[in-house]
């Protein structure tokens, strides 16, 4: 499965370095996961940063604007059919 954003190019995913924790995160802490995070490139080809790969378990930080988010992936659902996300934002 896969978290696909074709619409705006403007979002960017990034994977977040190990240690983040998502349950007892802050505004700061959400801006420095993807701050510190690597940049989410080739997981599916030509699509840059726009995809990231949805498997259970991964935190995934995103920004639009002045905006900064984090996505945990609870579950997902075999053949491509859903998944369950988590999802935490810092708004300015």
């Amino acid at each position: 499965m896969e978290w696909d954003n074709p619409s705006t190019q403007a979002t960017n995913f990034r994977s977040v370095p190990s240690g983040v924790n998502f349950e007892g995160i802050t505004y700061q802490g959400i801006i420095d996961a993807y701050n510190n995070g690597t940049d989410v490139n080739d997981e599916f080809s030509g699509n840059g940063n726009q995809r990231a790969a949805c498997t259970a378990g991964r935190l995934i930080a995103f920004k639009q604007g002045t905006i900064y988010g984090l996505v945990r992936v609870e579950s997902v659902t075999s053949n491509a059919a859903g998944a369950i996300l988590s999802v935490k934002v810092a708004r300015p």
